[in-house]
C-alpha cells in the first residue's frame, strides 16, 4: 500500500475553488461565536472573559490580523503589528473603504 497523504479539508459548492480552514478562519469563528454564549449572568461572564482572553492574544501575536464586522467590513479589531501596516491612519469602527480608500472593490 501507498503512504496516505493528508489533504487540506474542502469546503464549497465549486470543488476547483475550495474555502479550506485556516487558523484566521478559525479566529473569526471563535470570535463570532462567543457573543452566542450569554444566557446567564455566570455564563455572560465566562463568555466576556473569553472575549478578552482571546483579545489579549490576537493583540500580542506577531502576525497582521484585523476583524472586520457586517457587509461594509467596519475594522473591529486591528493588532499593532497590522496598524504598522497601515501606518498612522484610523482604522478601529471605520469601513475598509473609507479607511483604506486605494484598496481595489
Amino acid at each position: 500500500m501507498g503512504t496516505s497523504e493528508k489533504t487540506p479539508a474542502r469546503f464549497g459548492l465549486d470543488s476547483q475553488k475550495p474555502i479550506q480552514l485556516t487558523p484566521c478562519l478559525l479566529i473569526f469563528s471563535l470570535w463570532a461565536t462567543i457573543p452566542c454564549l450569554h444566557k446567564s449572568d455566570s455564563t455572560t461572564q465566562q463568555a466576556e472573559q473569553s472575549r478578552q482572553q482571546l483579545h489579549g492574544i490576537l493583540m500580542q501575536a506577531p502576525a497582521m490580523i484585523c476583524i472586520f464586522e457586517g457587509p461594509q467590513h467596519v475594522f473591529k479589531l486591528v493588532n499593532p503589528p497590522y496598524q504598522r501596516l497601515e501606518g498612522e491612519r484610523p482604522l478601529l469602527g471605520r469601513p475598509i473603504a473609507e479607511a483604506i480608500p486605494e484598496q481595489p472593490g
